[in-house]
């Protein structure tokens, strides 16, 4: 849904004199971390989807992408998960 809120038309892009869309995202780069209480089946359905509107959309270069899952699967340590996942993060600060 916030993918949604954020195109909107003069701040997040314009449409050209062929009524396509061209971009005035200045963004660089685009982290996108997800938590799941169990395995991440597919990620096409959440990181899929943003990966593509970011690079065809809002032509961002980079794109990083992280995943913290099966936090809710007895004897998990949810904690070490995200510790995890938040120092993945911190490699490609």
């Amino acid at each position: 849904r916030y993918i949604e809120q954020i195109c909107v038309v003069g701040l997040t892009f314009f449409y050209n004199e062929h009524d396509l869309p061209q971009t005035l995202c200045k963004a660089k780069k685009l982290y996108f971390l997800t938590t799941a209480g169990g395995p991440i089946i597919n990620d096409a359905y959440g990181y899929g989807y943003v990966k593509e509107v970011a690079q065809t959309f809002f032509e961002i270069p980079e794109i990083y992408y992280f995943k913290a899952e099966k936090l809710d699967i007895v004897g998990s340590d949810p904690e070490a998960i995200m510790r995890e996942a938040f120092a993945e993060i911190d490699k490609k600060g």
